[in-house]
């Protein structure tokens, strides 16, 4: 168990503890309650209203209509407020509007809820010049209007796509689509949170904003933004010399040996609280391991050692039995396995071409990485050895999320969720490869595509 792992648990424990802990006094004051209370309440207690100050007895009556009275006027306030502005921000280009709308949404959702209640209910008084239901509705639809905004939009991005199309190709309004389509889809998934009849969208593992790369004044990677699923295979494609391995080497840091190298942008992981760039470099590439076009296993080391080789060179110390169970481990998750099991103290460099890319996938698995990724994998391959590393990146998308450069247009229509297209430093289209290979949007994909350049 590495120290992060341990951490992680420790912490978790710790907090269990800690709520277990506040919990007994609360549970202490509800059985006292109940015990006591129980006792002398009957049915009056809910239907009478409650008596003037001083005077005892009554009941809470009053108070249940107006809490129903008040959630309900709330309620119908904020929900058409926040349906509408989830719209608007979900279908609306980038604006001063849209901005400012998220700007207020941020605002409120950074601001204790009560906070915002009371100021507002202190407002609406003030304006109204007198207490009432209506002003404490009021205030409760401002606290409730930017969680409900957030909420549908999400809800919104679960619509697939093609069914928002299809109503535009219906030539419908979108003032009727969003009534007639939107609406009644995403307020199912709003109401009751029963969401698997619309298509769920995997988790980020990786976004990257405005990337871009330079060797000296030579701008290679361009404005670069995509967002990477987890448990995903993207494929960048494109004709040589375009930027695809500059690219993909900037996402764990390697452009940090070159001096001339200049990267600027965002790379953002842990759900966009760690930007790559500004993290650790040997920290980030013992999370993001990297596999390049030509096998290169550590020719001084054997098979054994250069599937633990990560482990060697960063310094971690491991028992014999933890070495043992992440070669053998790696190497059949590489299907490499059953081929070498015999030869486990040979020399890496001894095997074929197909079975040293293998090794070297292996021995970035045995790191636990969360994404890898793949600079041209098998061009240096027989058609043979391409195959079982293709069988294999299919595989491993089960376990961990894969970015591979190819040159190959059918490899990445092959193997491929997501496919991008990049030409001259810029990444042309992003799509799922399914719509990129049968409808690209872009014209410059469709000629390359159908090669007339490339």
């Amino acid at each position: 168990m590495d120290i992060r792992t341990l951490k992680t648990k420790l912490f978790s424990y710790t907090c269990f503890v800690l709520s277990f802990i506040a919990m007994i006094p609360l549970v202490l004051i509800v059985f006292y309650l109940c015990r006591e209370g129980l006792a002398r309440m009957d049915f009056s207690f809910f239907t009478e209203t409650q008596p003037a100050p001083g005077v005892s007895g009554g009941g809470v009556s009053n108070a249940i209509i107006g809490t129903l009275f008040l959630t309900t006027i709330s309620t119908l306030i904020a929900t058409p407020i926040s349906i509408l502005s989830a719209i608007y921000l979900a279908f609306s280009k980038k604006s001063k509007i849209t901005e400012m709308i998220n700007l207020s949404i941020s605002v409120l959702q950074s601001i204790p809820a009560i906070v915002v209640g009371l100021a507002t209910y202190t407002w609406v008084v003030r304006s109204m010049g007198s207490f009432s239901m209506i002003s404490g509705a009021i205030a409760l639809a401002v606290m409730m209007i930017p969680y409900i905004t957030v909420n549908t939009v999400e809800v919104i991005k679960l619509i697939p796509q093609t069914t928002i199309e299809a109503a535009y190709a219906m030539g419908g309004k979108f003032s009727l689509i969003v009534f007639r389509v939107i609406i009644p889809t995403i307020l199912p998934g709003l109401i009751t949170e029963q969401r698997s009849e619309m298509k769920t969208l995997p988790k980020v593992a990786l976004k990257v904003e405005n990337l871009s790369v330079w060797f000296s004044q030579n701008h290679v990677v361009k404005n670069v933004n995509l967002t990477v699923h987890k448990n995903k295979i993207v494929a960048i494609m494109g004709p040589s010399g375009c930027g695809k391995s500059t690219f993909l080497r900037a996402i764990n840091r390697m452009h940090d040996l070159t001096e001339t190298a200049r990267v600027s942008g965002k790379i953002l992981i842990d759900g966009g609280s760690s930007d790559i760039l500004e993290m650790d470099a040997m920290s980030v590439r013992q999370r993001i391991g990297m596999v390049f076009q030509r096998p290169n296993p550590f020719p001084n080391m054997t098979i054994y050692q250069n599937v633990i080789s990560g482990y060697i060179l960063t310094g971690k110390k491991l028992k014999k039995q933890e070495k043992d169970q992440l070669v053998e481990e790696n190497l059949k998750k590489a299907a490499l396995w059953d081929e070498v099991k015999d030869r486990l103290h040979s020399r890496g460099i001894f095997l074929s071409g197909g079975q040293q890319q293998r090794l070297c996938i292996a021995r970035s698995l045995a790191m636990k990485v969360e994404t890898l990724l793949l600079d041209e994998p098998t061009s240096a391959l027989d058609p043979i050895a391409t195959t079982k590393i293709e069988n294999l990146i299919e595989k491993l998308k089960d376990e961990i999320t894969i970015i591979v450069v190819t040159h190959s247009n059918s490899q990445a229509s092959r193997i491929s969720d997501y496919t991008g297209f990049m030409y001259l430093g810029e990444l042309i289209e992003y799509d799922s490869t399914k719509t990129m290979f049968t409808v690209p949007k872009n014209k410059k994909t469709e000629e390359y595509l159908t090669g007339k350049f490339g």
